[in-house]
């Protein structure tokens, strides 16, 4: 399930539920949904429906309390992200989230309370779950057994670092060293592209916005057992550069994530912290310093949305949407089979790399396919 939809969903809860009201908001977390329900209905200009989802319902931007929705626009998350950018958005990024996870839209029901169910694949993933003791056959699977020999990943007593958060941090900096870019780094999932590899679409499209096959990296632990899954995705990037940003007037780059050049050949993730006419001032996560970075060489992250409004005026009919469902092969007959054929490519040479300058006194195989291969080694 996104990390992000769930977020949003505690995060409308808090602004937009009913003070009035004293019971708590309630967050319930099943085997096959995640369920936010806080006091109050849902607050709209016009009629709604009782149950709805975002999938055949827009909501309006109709806040119950402006001076909290002012208040959590100041708020940031630990990455330097604000938690509410424009009203109206959330909802939207949800239900986005959602479909590219291959998961329903948020589900609503409104009678007294404010209930947002969102539902995951329990069942796809139970069903891999029993495969994976058994040996591989012609059926597609994300899951590949690591195999291990010695399991000390730090000095004798330290259990600061889990054998789990180790191995992910050795694919994390191995795909940093040999040229991909992470785009989420949560502490058991990394989500990343290859630099350069992105799907070249036409010369008016390229220039404001580039797609590029993403994969995201996790290790899980079953019983005594460990596994490294990998799932295909998409991310879709900005690609203008601050310059030729700020001519449209309507996007708001004050604590806005950034990619920024932050020395000769090295860029970097960072926060934007002020603009002037030339530089933009950048906070860099990585390195815990501000640099004025010319406009030139700072790419800003922008929504899908900004994304579309810019691209509506260069080429109007280019549908975001309807590629996005094409490249992440949410539209595709033969998707499983067409995820697993790209997962395979990845996991070949994720088993093929050496990890020996990154860990001590640590060995193990990554299995894929019949064969086994070292990947990281005493």
């Amino acid at each position: 399930m996104p990390l992000n939809a769930v977020e949003e969903a505690i995060v409308n809860a808090i602004i937009h539920r009913d003070y009035v009201m004293t019971v708590p908001i309630t967050c319930i977390l099943y085997k096959d949904a995640f369920v936010v329900k806080s006091p109050g209905k849902l607050s709209q200009p016009s009629h709604i429906p009782t149950s709805f989802s975002l999938d055949n319902h827009t909501l309006s931007s109709y806040p119950r309390n402006p001076k909290i929705v002012q208040w959590a626009k100041t708020m940031v998350d630990e990455n330097g992200q604000r938690f509410v950018k424009a009203l109206s958005e959330g909802n939207r990024r949800m239900r986005d989230d959602m479909k590219i996870a291959l998961l329903p839209p948020p589900l609503y029901n409104t009678n007294g309370f404010t209930t947002v169910t969102l539902y995951n694949n329990y069942l796809e993933r139970e069903a891999r779950i029993k495969k994976i003791s058994q040996p591989l056959t012609g059926e597609y699977t994300n899951l590949f057994e690591i195999e291990l020999h010695t399991n000390q990943v730090g000095e004798p007593g330290d259990e600061s670092k889990t054998l789990q958060s180790v191995l992910l941090g050795l694919i994390r900096d191995k795909l940093l060293a040999v040229g991909w870019f992470i785009d989420h780094d949560k502490k058991s999932r990394i989500t990343a592209h290859q630099k350069g590899k992105n799907i070249i679409q036409n010369a008016t499209v390229d220039a404001i916005v580039k797609f590029f096959p993403s994969y995201a990296f996790q290790v899980h632990q079953i019983k005594d057992a460990y596994y490294l899954s990998i799932d295909f995705g998409l991310q879709v990037k900005n690609a203008l550069n601050l310059e030729a940003l700020l001519r449209h007037k309507f996007l708001d780059f004050s604590e806005r994530k950034t990619f920024a050049k932050f020395e000769a050949n090295l860029w970097s993730n960072g926060i934007i912290k002020g603009i002037d006419e030339i530089y933009a001032e950048v906070y860099f996560f990585d390195y815990d310093i501000s640099k004025k970075i010319n406009h030139k060489d700072v790419l800003p992250s922008l929504t899908k949305t900004e994304i579309k409004r810019i691209l509506s005026i260069t080429d109007k009919r280019f549908n975001v949407d309807l590629k996005i469902k094409e490249l992440s092969l949410s539209n595709s007959a033969n998707a499983s089979r067409e995820r697993w054929s790209k997962i395979e490519v990845v996991s070949q040479y994720i088993s093929t790399q050496d990890f020996t300058e990154f860990v001590k006194r640590l060995k193990a195989i990554l299995k894929v396919g019949i064969e086994r291969v070292l990947i990281v080694c005493l």
